[in-house]
């Protein structure tokens, strides 16, 4: 395959890709992309993590369990 048939597949999964994927993340965990409840918006960025990870992004993937945990909801009761 001759590199004028287009970008590979594995150029697209850059460092520049994964760091719009954690901003993304971490604007959905705060309400700024989906207004939606806590459990939809943390399954969101469930998701965009284990992508990263899928990729070999582990730090931006830890990120978003940083802002998890930053942002989750308090019980009631504690």
């Amino acid at each position: 395959m001759s590199s004028s048939s287009g970008p590979l597949l594995s150029d697209f999964y850059n460092i520049d890709w994964a760091n719009r994927k954690l901003r993304f993340a971490i604007a959905s965990l705060q309400g700024k992309v989906e207004s939606s409840i806590w459990k939809r918006r943390l399954q969101t960025a469930l998701i965009v993590r284990d992508e990263l990870l899928e990729h070999g992004y582990k730090w931006q993937a830890e990120r978003i369990d940083n802002w998890i945990h930053r942002l989750q909801p308090k019980e009631e009761g504690q």
